[in-house]
């Protein structure tokens, strides 16, 4: 096993096995953040050029921050549905980037330090979930994929969420 390069207190793997969730603030570098955002601005381009010529919004924000734009365009655009897991598109429009984040070195540390080992598989599916403020059905509740291991039902199953916002 590798030294794990993240910040995590003593007590942290202790909880995680007693309580199965470790809520870890601020552990994730600035950069892997950073990167997160940029590949999720490619969708939002998208995003705002499919609503752009469906006549939809007549202009694409591109002036507003991360932080602001999606929210903007959607409400602009009178709050359309789009997927609530943009995983398909996210991966399609920059699959060289997304690999990159699933194999950062920060997430990999956490998996590391969590479970015990460098021995870990990761599973092909995951998510991007944009959240519109003003939503519920892009709300996604507290959950755990493992009905989908029934077969592998022995092995640790860790899920490691991110949120690219302040949320509480």
């Amino acid at each position: 096993m590798s030294t794990p390069t993240l910040s995590i207190p003593q007590d942290a793997v202790s909880f995680y096995r007693e309580h199965g969730y470790y809520l870890a603030k601020g552990v994730l570098p600035p950069e892997l953040l950073a990167e997160c955002r940029s590949t999720l601005e490619v969708w939002v381009d998208n995003q705002a050029e499919r609503w752009l010529s469906e006549g939809l919004i007549t202009d694409k924000l591109e002036h507003l921050d991360f932080m602001h734009r999606f929210p903007a365009l959607l409400k602009a655009a009178g709050e359309p549905m789009y997927a609530r897991s943009i995983r398909k598109d996210f991966v399609h429009l920059s699959p060289r980037e997304v690999f990159a984040i699933h194999r950062h070195d920060a997430l990999l540390d956490l998996a590391e330090t969590f479970l015990g080992t460098n021995e870990i598989i990761s599973h092909g599916v995951w998510n991007v979930r944009p959240k519109a403020p003003s939503s519920k059905w892009t709300d996604t509740p507290w959950h755990q994929d493992g009905q989908y291991f029934r077969k592998q039902a022995h092995i640790h199953i860790m899920t490691i969420w991110f949120p690219l916002h302040d949320v509480t």
